[in-house]
């Protein structure tokens, strides 16, 4: 449903990653880095986390950064319906983003 859609365990080797794997801290900081230097960041909790970053992506980009802040309720409804085609998916989830 996502093709372009990208995680650090995509854009790093098992090898890059090993002196990371056993600490949480150095692991949030590899994907605070990856959605920092993404194109487009989806927020998927509330929290910390994504309101940084959101922050800092509208300093670096002077305040042009695509940052979707979805409707979740809204959303899951959406992915709980199995017969709901990509294209219909696109059309619905764009009437429910937040931002």
């Amino acid at each position: 449903m996502f093709p372009n859609l990208q995680t650090k365990e995509m854009l790093a080797s098992e090898e890059e990653l090993a002196p990371f794997k056993s600490f949480s801290s150095r692991m949030a900081a590899l994907d605070y880095t990856v959605c920092l230097h993404s194109e487009v960041f989806v927020t998927t909790q509330g929290g910390n986390f994504p309101h940084f970053l959101m922050g800092h992506r509208r300093y670096l980009f002077g305040g042009h950064s695509k940052t979707i802040r979805p409707d979740k309720r809204k959303l899951a409804v959406l992915f709980d319906n199995p017969k709901l085609s990509s294209r219909s998916f696109k059309h619905q989830n764009a009437k429910h983003e937040v931002s």
